[in-house]
């Protein structure tokens, strides 16, 4: 018995992810016609004729022009990103294909920030390349200072937010 086959727009998917569509799915990667790397929808509708499923990225267009080519397999479009706007909506509620996208995955934004915000300010990249490369010849006092965010918007919200 055959297994279903997912059609995936580029080949730089996470391993963990390839290896668990692996366990219940083949898997297609569909290319580019003109070998440049840049899949266009024509590319997509070449590949997409009786695959299950599409997994794809948050620059690839998935219009009805591709739903459509696809066919009754076609089941799922799942993208790996929290947005879907690239894919249109009405198309797959028009031939019943369910969508799947990653919400969640950027909660963390705030907290991703914020070490940005201390990296920087500390100038711990350009220490570390520093460091490194031997930039570094012993202690000074005032070597690489940078900047603390005491007194800084930053750290008045964080005093404020109710986990502390």
């Amino acid at each position: 018995m055959s297994r279903p086959t997912v059609l995936l727009i580029n080949d730089n998917f996470p391993k963990k992810a390839i290896d668990l569509l692996r366990t219940r799915f083949d898997l297609e990667v569909c290319k580019s016609s003109k070998g440049d790397g840049f899949i266009n929808t024509q590319d997509i509708v070449d590949c997409v004729p009786g695959k299950f499923a599409i997994f794809c990225i948050s620059s690839t267009q998935i219009n009805e022009q591709i739903i459509k080519a696809a066919g009754l397999n076609l089941k799922v479009v799942a993208t790996m990103s929290v947005g879907y706007d690239q894919v249109d909506l009405k198309s797959l509620k028009k031939y019943g294909v369910r969508l799947g996208n990653t919400p969640g995955v950027l909660t963390e934004v705030a907290e991703i920030a914020l070490g940005l915000v201390i990296v920087t300010t500390r100038r711990f990249f350009e220490v570390n390349r520093e460091l490194k490369t031997g930039g570094w010849k012993g202690w000074t006092q005032n070597w690489m200072c940078g900047r603390d965010i005491n007194g800084s918007v930053v750290e008045k919200l964080i005093r404020q937010s109710p986990r502390n």
